[in-house]
Parts: C-alpha cells; sequence; structure tokens
C-alpha cells in the first residue's frame, strides 16, 4: 500500500506499508520518497512499480521498488504535469502488474502511450496507443495488458502483450467524456 503524508509543517511525501493476504499490516510503514505526491502502484511477483508527481517540478516519475520498499532502480521522469505546457493530466495515468513486466498508460497533450517496464523499473519499451485519450485505465491480466480510454465520444481499449505488441483498437461504448476504470 502506497499512501501520500502530510505532515504539520513539512513536505508531502509518499509512504509505503506491506500488507499480508489477509489485510494485516506487516512491519513498520517507510517512506518511498520525500518529494512525491498522488502516488499510484502496482505489485509484481518480485517487486512493484510507482508512479508520482514530483512535489515542486510538477513531473510524472516512476521508480521500481522491492517488496520491501527499497529502490531497484533511480526514479525516472517520464513527462512534466503541466498541461498548459503539454505534459501528463496526472490524476488518470494508471499502472498494473503482470507475470514479468509492469505497464503504465501515460496520457499527454499528444494523446497517450503504453510503457513496459522491467522487473527492476526499468523502462523495456514505449508504445503510442492513440492521439486522442483523455481518461485511461490499466489492467493486466498477468500476461497481456489491456489498456481503455476515453475519447470524445466513445469509450476505446486494446489489449498489449508483454512484448509490446499493440491489437486493433476496438471501440467498447459510445458515452460522453467520463473516467474508466478496468479490472
Amino acid at each position: 500500500v502506497a499512501g501520500q503524508m502530510w505532515p504539520p509543517g513539512g513536505a508531502t511525501s509518499i509512504s509505503g506499508q506491506i500488507v499480508n493476504g489477509n489485510g494485516d499490516p506487516e512491519g513498520a510503514p517507510f517512506e518511498l520518497t520525500d518529494n512525491g505526491t498522488m502516488p499510484h502502484i502496482a505489485a509484481g511477483k518480485g517487486s512493484l512499480l510507482l508512479l508520482y508527481r514530483e512535489l515542486w517540478s510538477y513531473d510524472l516519475k516512476s521508480i521500481g521498488l522491492s517488496h520491501e520498499g527499497r529502490p531497484l532502480s533511480p526514479a525516472r521522469n517520464l513527462a512534466p504535469t503541466n498541461r498548459d505546457s503539454g505534459g501528463v493530466v496526472y490524476d488518470t495515468a494508471s499502472v498494473a502488474g503482470g507475470d514479468t513486466v509492469f505497464g503504465a498508460f501515460v496520457p499527454d497533450a499528444t494523446g497517450a502511450r503504453v510503457i513496459l517496464y522491467d522487473d527492476r523499473g526499468l523502462i523495456l519499451t514505449e508504445r503510442s496507443i492513440t492521439s486522442a485519450a483523455r481518461y485511461t485505465a490499466l489492467a493486466s491480466n498477468g500476461r497481456r495488458f489491456l489498456a481503455v480510454w476515453t475519447e470524445a465520444d466513445r469509450v476505446r481499449a486494446v489489449t498489449i502483450g508483454e512484448d509490446g505488441t499493440v491489437g486493433a483498437p476496438i471501440t467498447v461504448a459510445l458515452t460522453k467524456e467520463w473516467r474508466v476504470s478496468v479490472t
């Protein structure tokens, strides 16, 4: 579990807590970053992937973590989050864990892209998915990813293999532009 902390008189940070299969905390909470906000986290078989917004620069960052919260890779800058400068609309970014890779679906001013990471949080590949995404969601069945997004008056979806191959986009529903979720 990852959460944003606002200590009195201090800067925001992101803390983690290991939780077992019964929902009980194991060990003490620990700090994941001392300069972050809006965490999105996914678990894989042997590691975690954390996406977060850096507090002062507003940049979108990703970092691979052990299940104990130790960094496995340096934090990587993915994109600025200021929409006025063509950056990511961060609150709609999403992340999912597969059996051997992680995926992140990141919207920006030019559309949206899926980024695949190895189990240490290092980028394997990036694929542009659409030029018209607004809200995005991502899920994995362990072997493949399903990316879903809103586009004008419809909800669209596409599958992505762990090797980065992208299926043909399909229209899932016709709707107004609302947020989407997928599990």
